[in-house]
């Protein structure tokens, strides 16, 4: 004997609905309903706590190495196959009821797809505590994100290095050279022949982001986390009550709704086009929640800073991605990828930029400028003569 309380057997995977019955019978033996529900959260989170303790373990035959990165549907470990290969692990917690579903639905996702710009499925299984194990190839990258932030460096290192080779300009400003925006341009391209690859096998991504798109050295990408993934051949949804799902800042509109039947893969076009002006012009399109419910009615538009950094193929590309309207985005990922390449230098661009007088409608504060200008000529011109015909003079100050 250690002396030493043994530890409580673990709990058995919870849903939302699981753990409302938990805290009603937690309840009704404590009587103390806050009390009930810590010690029902408290299990939970230390069930979670416990994903960050594991290497070294071996885990369907896989030896944990490192942790790689966590989210919030568990953590991911880099592992070491019996025949020495790389793999990633990733460990999702209380995998029960609805997270059983959403876990065997990505892993059923991964087995079926087959692209190089999508991680690779090997094994999964459930543990007997109700942990879900998914592994994947080990992808030698960076996420996007990081790459991005890494563009600002003075010296940049891995793919972020390898945007801007060549390029010998302050890094405020290499987001303006021809060259990076092509090799940007291609790399996405490739992200959206994958994500075409999942559309024909009826399966809509519904998280794409910087952070879900890993990229190696060589500036190849592959899309990760599927987790969030609709099967449209299934018809499969993990959220009844229809309530958003996704990363908000890079959602479709139709995805803030609460018809789930709108959302297609017209929504995964979108998002990469918020990637990619967040790529060209080093911010996000949306600042904040409210710009997010702006855009689900306002026309995109770029500023005029970003109109005059970017040609006028690649602005006609994302004003057709971002359109808040499906039917006026690119109907498939595969017609991005073509215009993407074409914006590159490999073809002509189909897309074509709103006119100028389209564009200078959807920019509200010009136009409310306008409109007071016209209104106060109209009156000044009014006011200058009288009803009579009298010569009326006034003077204003300008």
């Amino acid at each position: 004997m250690s002396g030493r309380d043994p530890e409580p057997p673990p709990e058995p995977p919870s849903s939302g609905d699981e753990l409302l019955q938990r805290w009603e019978r937690r309840i009704d033996a404590a009587g103390d309903p806050l009390a009930a529900l810590a010690e029902v959260l408290g299990g939970r989170a230390a069930r979670r706590e416990r994903l960050f303790q594991r290497v070294g373990d071996v885990v369907l035959g896989y030896r944990l190495t490192a942790i790689l990165g966590a989210g919030g549907m568990g953590v991911t470990y880099s592992g070491t196959a019996a025949d020495g290969s790389d793999v990633a692990v990733k460990l999702v917690p209380g995998v029960g009821g609805g997270e059983n579903r959403r876990f065997a639905q990505e892993c059923r996702v991964l087995q079926e797809l087959r692209h190089p710009a999508i991680v690779r499925y090997r094994d999964h299984a459930v543990l007997e505590d109700g942990t879900g194990v998914l592994c994947m190839e080990r992808v030698r990258g960076v996420d996007l994100e990081h790459v991005l932030l890494g563009l600002q460096a003075e010296q940049p290192t891995g793919p972020a290095a390898a945007l801007v080779e060549g390029i010998d300009a302050h890094p405020a400003e290499r987001r303006r050279s021809p060259r990076f925006q092509r090799r940007v341009l291609r790399l996405l391209a490739e992200v959206a022949d994958g994500l075409h690859t999942a559309h024909v096998a009826g399966v809509v991504h519904r998280d794409i982001k910087p952070a879900n798109v890993l990229v190696r050295d060589d500036l190849s990408p592959v899309l990760i986390d599927f987790g969030l993934a609709r099967d449209h051949q299934v018809r499969v949804s993990f959220t009844a009550s229809g309530a958003a799902m996704g990363t908000l800042a890079y959602m479709a509109p139709e995805q803030l709704g609460g018809d789930r039947g709108t959302v297609d893969a017209r929504a995964d076009v979108y998002a990469l086009g918020l990637v990619l002006f967040e790529a060209l012009c080093g911010e996000p399109v949306r600042a904040d929640v409210a710009d997010v419910l702006a855009d689900r009615a306002r026309p995109f538009l770029l500023r005029a800073r970003d109109s005059r950094a970017l040609p006028v193929p690649l602005q006609a590309v994302l004003y057709r991605c971002l359109d808040p309207r499906p039917q006026r985005r690119y109907p498939t990922a595969a017609d991005l990828a073509s215009d993407l390449r074409a914006a590159a230098g490999q073809g002509t661009v189909r897309a074509r930029r709103p006119s100028a007088v389209r564009r200078f409608a959807r920019d509200r504060r010009r136009v409310g400028r306008l409109t007071a200008a016209l209104l106060a000529t109209a009156a000044g011109a009014a006011a200058w003569w009288s009803p009579g015909g009298r010569h009326v003079v006034f003077v204003a100050n300008c």
